[in-house]
C-alpha cells in the first residue's frame, strides 16, 4: 500500500508542496553540483582537493571553458555560480593554514557555488585521453602562444608570458592553443610542467596545449641525447595536460593539433597518433583543414635529406606529407625556431609562429621575431593577424647564456620568477 502525504494544516509554512515534475530531483547530471558542508558526508570524489588539482589539468588541456563574455557577466550580476577555477581563485588565501587550499572555510565557501563541472572532473581522467574533440562553428577566432619556456625555478621570460597572457584575454578570442615548448627543463621536471599548466589557467579562453622538445624530450637523434622523448616523459605530460592532441572545427574549418615529438620515436603511441590522425582527416568531409604541431615539416622545401633538429627528419616527413596532400590538407601551424614565416609550398600554406620566449638564431629562414598571432577561421581564407596590444621583449638567448658560459638555460643558477602563484 502506497504511503499517504502527511497533511497539516491550512497555513501551516511547514505544509508540503506537490513538485512539478520539471522540479523533481533527478539523480545528479554534473551540472550543477555542490559540496556537502559536512566533511562525513561529502563523497570522495567531490573533495575539494580533487576537484581543484583535476580543475588544474582539465583548465590546462582546454577542456573546461572558462565563465566569459557577456552572458557570463550578466550571470555573475546577478550572482551565478562560478565554475571551480574561478571559484578557487576568488578564495584562495582565505583558508586556515600555510597550504591556500586548505581549511574548513574554503570548503563553506565553494560549497555557497555551485561547481560547473562535467563528469571527468569528478571521476577523475584516464592517464591519457587519445585526444581532445570540440565541434563548434561559433568558434573560429583563435590566439596562438608558441614557446613560452616557463620554470619556476628560471624565470626569465615570466613577463614576457604575461603580457601575451594579458593580450590574448584582452583580445577575446575563442580558444588559445599553445604550440608546445611551454617548459624550460619539462622531460626532468614534474614541478616544472605543473608550473606551465597552472601559468595556463591565466588565459580566460579554453586552452589546448600540444607538447614540445622542452616539454616531453625530443625524437631521436634529438637536441639534447639526454632528453629524448619516451613514455615516462609522456606520462608527466599527461599528469599535467591530459591530451597531446586534439581536433577542434572551428569556423569553415577543422583544426587538427599533433604531437610532433612522437615523429620518427618508434614508441606505441606514435602508430596511435597515426590512426587516431588518419581517422580525423577523414573527418573534415571537405572541410579546410589545419594542421598544428611544435615542429615545422620542413626549413627550406620538402626534399631535405639530412637529420636535423630544426623540423620534422626526413622519414617521419615524408610520411605525413604524402598523407596530408592526400587529404587536402591547406594548411600547417608550427612554432619552435621562434621565428616568422608564412608562405605556400606545394599547394599548403606553412604559418611559423613567433616566440614568447626569446628571439630566434635566424640560421635557418623566417625572422627572428617575438610575438604571437591571432587566426579567424570563420571562412575558408584563415585571416592571420599579429595579437594586438602585444609587446614582449626580444631577449637573445645567447646574451642570456653569457655567451656559452652555459650550454643550457636549465644548468644556470636559479632565478625563481617574482609570482605569488603560476596563475597570478
Amino acid at each position: 500500500m502506497a504511503r499517504r502525504r502527511r497533511q497539516h494544516p491550512a497555513g501551516n509554512p511547514r505544509e508540503p508542496r506537490l513538485r512539478h515534475p520539471a522540479r523533481r530531483r533527478h539523480p545528479p547530471d554534473l551540472h550543477r553540483i555542490p559540496l556537502p558542508r559536512s566533511a562525513r558526508r561529502r563523497p570522495r570524489c567531490a573533495s575539494l582537493e580533487g576537484i581543484l588539482t583535476a580543475a588544474q589539468r582539465f583548465l590546462a588541456a582546454g577542456a573546461l571553458q572558462r565563465d566569459r563574455g557577456r552572458a557570463a557577466r550578466r550571470h555573475r550580476a546577478r550572482g551565478s555560480q562560478a565554475p571551480v577555477a574561478g571559484a578557487a581563485r576568488r578564495i584562495r588565501g582565505r583558508g586556515a593554514g600555510a597550504d591556500p587550499l586548505s581549511g574548513a572555510r574554503i570548503h563553506r565557501e565553494v560549497a555557497r557555488h555551485a561547481l560547473v563541472a562535467p563528469a571527468a572532473l569528478l571521476h577523475g581522467f584516464p592517464r591519457h585521453q587519445p585526444g581532445l574533440r570540440v565541434r563548434s562553428r561559433a568558434l573560429s577566432k583563435i590566439v596562438f602562444l608558441s614557446d613560452l619556456h616557463l620554470s619556476h625555478t628560471h624565470g626569465f621570460f615570466w613577463e614576457n608570458f604575461r603580457r601575451a597572457r594579458d593580450a590574448a584575454n584582452a583580445s577575446e578570442a575563442d580558444l588559445v592553443i599553445v604550440t608546445g615548448d611551454l617548459c624550460i627543463n619539462g622531460p626532468d621536471s614534474d614541478a616544472e610542467m605543473q608550473f606551465a599548466a597552472q601559468a595556463l589557467e591565466g588565459l580566460e579562453a579554453r586552452v589546448f596545449a600540444l607538447p614540445g622538445n622542452h616539454d616531453v624530450g625530443d625524437e631521436p637523434p634529438g637536441q639534447d641525447p639526454a632528453q629524448i622523448v619516451d613514455e615516462a616523459r609522456l606520462a608527466r605530460w599527461d599528469a599535467a595536460f591530459t591530451a597531446d592532441r586534439f581536433a577542434i572545427e572551428a569556423g569553415a574549418w577543422r583544426v587538427i593539433g599533433v604531437n610532433a615529438q612522437l615523429f620518427g620515436s618508434g614508441l606505441p603511441r606514435e602508430a596511435e597518433q597515426e590512426a587516431w590522425l588518419d581517422e580525423e582527416l577523414a573527418g573534415a568531409r571537405g572541410r579546410p583543414v589545419a594542421l598544428v604541431l611544435h615542429k615545422p615539416l620542413f626549413v627550406e622545401h620538402a626534399g631535405e635529406d639530412a637529420p636535423t633538429v630544426s623540423s620534422l627528419n626526413p622519414a617521419p616527413r615524408s610520411a605525413l606529407l604524402a598523407k596530408l596532400q592526400a587529404a587536402g590538407v591547406r594548411m600547417v601551424i608550427s612554432g619552435h625556431l621562434h621565428a616568422s614565416r608564412d608562405r605556400v609550398v606545394d599547394g599548403i600554406r606553412h604559418l611559423w609562429l613567433p616566440a614568447c620566449a626569446f628571439l630566434g638564431a635566424g640560421s635557418h629562414g623566417g625572422a627572428p621575431e617575438v610575438g604571437a598571432v591571432s587566426v579567424d577561421f570563420a571562412t575558408p581564407e584563415a585571416v592571420v593577424a599579429p595579437l594586438p596590444g602585444l609587446e614582449l621583449t626580444p631577449f637573445v638567448l645567447a646574451e642570456i647564456k653569457q655567451h656559452g658560459r652555459w650550454k643550457f638555460l636549465r644548468d644556470m643558477p636559479p632565478c625563481p620568477p617574482e609570482v605569488a602563484s603560476a596563475a597570478e
